[in-house]
């Protein structure tokens, strides 16, 4: 493999950043604008490489969105946050999807946006561009609590029990971010809630009614729409998981999503061609449907039987084999891969001792003759 630096132009830190075929998308904090567009160098791909090749300095980035009051709130503390470019059906529309998250004294501040400019070129010989006009398309803001507050029952010596208020900090939360080859899906993690993002054109009259319909400055609506569908993986699951999910993983035509948690359990949604169950959307893919096409989970990954482990997961990906199987890779920490044939899949069952005697009798009966010849033996040692 090999590589070139590349250096940016600016001074501040880089805290957002992504690749988008010719350019680079990124954020510096702190900054006027929102984001940056960059165009790769031409000589990104000509040799030489790797050590024996020099710095590549871009000269000069392309302002996005400016930043305005309402996208920061007051007092903030620190900032995460990811940002990538969206599909859109005119070739000439560069539009970002941002999400921040700020933390402030008491609250958790998360804000959302999609944005749309026009990147021209100056001279049609000349590689400089400059934006047009950016415009919001959408933006949600919500507020999450940082701190909580759990009662505690404290007994002291020789008195009756009192009730204490604790208040526990939770940290700013992680999100993570996978699209479609195609960028027409995008779905983002946030705490143990996660949002997709459905590019469609079969746009009706009610479609164009809603809220979140795109419209230009002079009012025309636009053919083109964004389903929202806002899942949580213990409402689909009757496994109990409430940890924070580490990471999120789509495949190529947006029918197949991984996504895994703190309790190292990989959970495995489908939909249309993708999901044999799918009913009358089964050859369908989600971007030429009016209606949302909701995820299903189909198989849950745990690390007992799926030979994870306690060792994090790294990464994921799918694919498929010469006869048109699909697959999943899990790729550990560890450096270890486990791979998996996900067509078939059977029942999630929650964990119980019950369940587990019964699906390991066989083990659970060798370890119990062992445990009574242990204890045998022991008997007779001690009597002599």
């Amino acid at each position: 493999m090999e590589y070139k630096d590349i250096m940016l132009p600016g001074t501040t830190t880089v805290n957002m950043i992504s690749l988008e075929d010719d350019y680079i998308l990124f954020h510096r904090d702190p900054d006027y604008y929102r984001f940056r567009i960059a165009a790769l160098p031409t000589d990104l791909t000509l040799p030489p490489h790797s050590e024996y090749s020099n710095i590549l300095f871009v000269d000069e980035s392309i302002p996005g969105d400016p930043t305005r009051a309402f996208d920061q709130p007051k007092g903030a503390e620190s900032h995460i946050g990811l940002l990538c470019r969206l599909y859109s059906p005119n070739p000439d529309t560069f539009r970002v999807f941002m999400l921040d998250i700020h933390k402030t004294p008491t609250e958790h501040y998360v804000n959302t946006t999609i944005t749309d400019g026009s990147l021209l070129k100056k001279e049609e010989d000349d590689h400089q561009t400059k934006t047009k006009n950016w415009i919001r398309r959408d933006r949600h803001s919500t507020f999450r609590p940082r701190l909580l507050e759990n009662t505690i029952e404290y007994v002291g010596i020789m008195e009756g029990a009192h009730l204490y208020p604790e208040r526990i900090e939770i940290d700013i939360p992680e999100p993570f971010i996978s699209r479609s080859a195609t960028g027409k899906t995008m779905v983002v993690s946030i705490i143990n809630r996660f949002y997709t993002f459905d590019f469609t054109n079969r746009t009706t009259s009610a479609t164009q009614k809603r809220q979140h319909a795109y419209k230009q400055k002079n009012g025309e609506i636009l053919p083109e729409f964004y389903h929202l569908l806002d899942d949580e993986v213990s409402e689909s699951s009757n496994i109990y998981d409430d940890t924070d999910i580490l990471g999120i993983k789509l495949n190529e035509d947006a029918t197949l999503l991984a996504v895994w948690t703190e309790m190292n359990i990989v959970y495995i949604y489908k939909r249309g061609a993708s999901d044999r169950i799918h009913g009358h959307t089964g050859d369908k893919l989600p971007h030429y449907l009016e209606d949302p096409m909701p995820w299903k989970l189909r198989m849950a990954i745990n690390p007992i039987d799926g030979k994870l482990g306690t060792v994090p997961v790294g990464s994921i990906i799918f694919w498929k084999s010469a006869l048109g199987r699909n697959y999943i890779s899990v790729s550990m920490k560890s450096n270890a891969v486990n791979t998996y044939l996900i067509d078939e899949f059977g029942e999630i069952k929650e964990w119980s001792f019950m369940g587990f005697a019964k699906e390991r009798y066989g083990l659970i009966i060798v370890m119990s003759a062992v445990i009574a010849l242990f204890v045998a033996n022991e008997n007779e040692t001690y009597r002599r």
